[in-house]
């Protein structure tokens, strides 16, 4: 079924209006001769009631896209929010300085489950992992000032070759110029 251009009528960006009812004909159609109102309205009259009724319906869209665009980054962010915070596991266990397990106890100091309902006994290979991983790190932190001796001297004595003029430098360890 083919719509001539004067049967089709346009909705402003999809948002239904009062005149949606009314369905005025084109300017210039055949249904009212040009200057006579059926009604006793001049097309100068029809103008200016369409006119006003389309600015207040800009109008209406500004103050919606305006709402929209202050509320919408902060739905969106929520929603975010809410949905990592979803699909985050669950936090492994950690100890306190205390040797207390900081993630198996509540605010009260009372024994807490996780949100899978398991409860920290329950999740002991986690905690053995962790366990060897800090003690892993505890080692390597403690190495740390002896290997930095042993930096510390290796670059003494570099400075000390440096300061050795040396003009009998074997031919392999010299660079080839090209």
């Amino acid at each position: 079924m083919a719509e001539s251009s004067s049967d089709h009528y346009r909705e402003p960006l999809g948002i239904p209006s009062s005149r949606a009812s009314k369905r005025l004909p084109e300017r210039g159609s055949s249904v009212y001769p040009p200057g006579d109102g059926e009604d006793g309205l001049e097309d100068s009259d029809v103008d200016e009631e369409e006119i006003e009724e389309l600015e207040q319906e800009v109008n209406e869209m500004a103050r919606k896209i305006r709402r929209f665009r202050t509320r919408l980054p902060g739905l969106y962010k929520e929603a975010l929010e809410s949905s990592i915070l979803a699909s985050r596991p669950a936090l492994p266990l950690v100890e306190s300085v205390d040797g207390e397990i900081a993630a198996g106890r509540d605010s009260g100091g009372e024994h807490a489950e996780s949100s899978t309902g398991q409860s920290v006994e329950e999740r002991s290979p986690v905690a053995e992992k962790i366990q060897l991983i800090k003690q892993k790190i505890s080692n390597n932190v403690s190495a740390i000032p002896i290997v930095l001796k042993s930096v510390n001297e290796c670059i003494m004595e570099i400075n000390k070759l440096d300061q050795y003029n040396v003009t009998n430098i074997h031919p392999s360890f010299k660079r080839k110029r090209t």
